[in-house]
C-alpha cells in the first residue's frame, strides 16, 4: 500500500504541473494563435475577453459598450460603468477574436461549466447551446455541463461569442477554461479525462464494497462501515464533477437535482469521515466533535433539499471553512494517536495530510486563487488505498 500511495503522490505532483502557459492577448478580446494551431497544439483560451453586460449581441449587434473581463472566473465582481458591480445574476455576451491559420482545418472547442446557460456563436453562426440563455429570469433555464463543438475555420479571423445568462446560481459567467485545438486532439483529451475519472470512481466503489463486506463479517469494527459509506459518497459526488458522467448515465433529472446530489454527498461525507476517525481513535477524536459535524451536515442537507440553488449554493464557502476545521482537528487527533503509538495512526496522518493538501488546493482553485487541475479525487484515492 505504501508504494501505491507514493506513486499516487508523485502522480499528483506531476499532474499539478501540467498547466498550459498563459496566453498573451494583443488587446482585450483578441489573441493570435496561428503558430500554436499550426503546430497542432490544444490551447486554453484564458485571458481578457470583451464582455457586453446586459446585452445579447445576436439581438443588438450595434452594441459597443464593453468591459475587459478575465476568463475563466465568475462575473460577480466585474466593475461596470457607474461604479457598479455585475453581481451573481444577469446576462451578457463574451466575445473573443482568434487569429487562426489560413488552412481550413477542422477545429473544436471544449466548453464546460458556464453559469448557468449559454449560446455559442462562431463567425456569426449558432453552433450550440446549453440550457436556455435569456434576459428574462422566467425564460432562463439552467443547465451546466461539458460540450465539444466541431467547426471549420472560414478565414484567418475566428469570431467566438458566448451569450450567457444566470439567474439560478451564486456565480455567473465562464467558470472553467475554454480549450481550442485540432478536433482529433480535443476528443482524445476528453476521452482521457473521462477514462481517468471512471478509473478513480471504480477504485472508490471497489474500496467501498471491500470495507462494507468486511464490516458484515466483523461488525464490531464500525470504522469499516463508516469508511465504506464515505467511499460511496465520494464516488457518487465524483460522478457529478469534472466531465460530469452522471447526466450521461441518468439523463432524466434537472440540473438542480444533480447539483443537490453533489452538495448532499459533500455535506454527508464530512461527518462520515468524522465518525470514521472517532471509531479509529476514540480516545483522541471526540464523539462530541463527530456529532457536531453530523449536525452541520444534516442541517445543510435539509437546507439543500428545501431551497433553490441560488440560495443553497451560498453556503458552500462556509462548509469549506468547516471542512478546513475538520482537517485540522482530524490531523491533530492523528498526531496525538501517533505519538502514543496507536496502530495505523501514522498511515492516517500521512495519507490524511496529503488529502488535506488536495482539498485546500481545490478550494483555492474554486475561488480562482490558484490555477491548475482538480486534485482532491487523487488525494481521496491515495487515502482510501493507504
Amino acid at each position: 500500500m505504501k508504494s501505491i500511495r507514493y506513486f499516487l503522490l508523485v502522480f499528483i505532483l506531476l499532474f499539478s504541473g501540467c498547466n498550459q502557459p498563459r496566453l498573451v492577448f494583443e488587446r482585450p478580446g483578441s489573441v493570435d494563435l496561428r503558430s500554436e494551431l499550426s503546430a497542432g497544439k490544444t490551447i486554453q483560451l484564458d485571458g481578457l475577453y470583451r464582455f457586453y453586460p446586459g446585452v445579447f449581441l445576436s439581438q443588438n449587434p450595434e452594441a459597443t459598450n464593453y468591459i475587459a473581463a478575465p476568463v475563466p472566473g465568475p462575473w460577480d465582481l466585474y466593475s461596470l460603468p457607474g461604479n457598479k458591480r455585475m453581481g451573481p445574476t444577469g446576462f451578457g455576451t463574451f466575445e473573443l477574436e482568434v487569429k487562426v491559420p489560413q488552412a481550413k482545418d477542422r477545429l473544436a472547442l471544449d466548453v464546460s461549466d458556464i453559469g448557468t446557460a449559454y449560446r455559442l456563436y462562431i463567425d456569426g453562426e449558432l453552433v450550440g447551446e446549453k440550457g436556455k440563455a435569456a434576459s428574462d429570469p422566467a425564460r432562463h433555464r439552467p443547465e451546466v455541463g461539458q460540450e465539444i463543438y466541431h467547426f471549420v475555420s472560414k478565414g484567418p479571423l475566428l469570431d467566438i461569442r458566448l451569450e450567457v445568462s444566470n439567474f439560478s446560481y451564486r456565480k455567473g459567467g465562464i467558470w472553467n477554461p475554454i480549450t481550442i485545438g485540432p478536433a482529433g486532439d480535443i476528443v482524445r483529451d476528453d476521452s482521457l479525462d473521462r477514462s481517468i475519472q471512471i478509473l478513480l470512481i471504480g477504485i472508490l466503489l471497489i474500496m467501498g464494497l471491500y470495507h462494507s463486506g468486511f464490516f458484515l463479517i466483523r461488525k464490531q469494527e464500525t470504522s469499516l462501515f463508516f469508511f465504506g459509506v464515505a467511499c460511496f459518497l465520494i464516488a457518487v459526488r465524483e460522478l457529478t464533477l469534472g466531465p460530469r458522467l452522471l447526466p450521461l448515465l441518468v439523463p432524466y433529472f434537472s440540473w438542480a437535482a444533480y447539483l443537490r446530489l453533489e452538495y448532499i454527498c459533500f455535506f454527508l461525507a464530512l461527518p462520515t469521515f468524522a465518525y470514521y476517525l472517532w471509531a479509529l481513535f476514540p480516545g483522541y477524536f471526540s464523539i462530541m466533535a463527530a456529532r457536531f459535524f453530523l449536525f452541520c451536515g444534516v442541517v445543510s442537507t435539509v437546507f439543500v433539499c428545501s431551497s433553490q440553488p441560488l440560495l443553497f449554493s451560498s453556503i458552500i464557502p462556509y462548509f469549506q471553512i468547516l471542512s478546513l476545521v475538520f482537517l485540522l482537528y482530524g490531523l491533530g487527533a492523528a498526531i496525538r494517536a501517533a505519538l502514543h503509538g496507536h496502530s495505523g495512526a501514522r498511515t492516517i496522518l500521512v495519507s490524511g495530510g496529503i488529502m488535506g493538501l488536495t482539498v485546500i488546493h481545490d478550494a483555492l482553485l474554486l475561488h480562482y486563487v490558484v490555477e491548475g487541475q482538480r486534485m482532491v479525487a487523487l488525494g481521496q484515492i491515495q487515502f482510501v488505498v493507504a
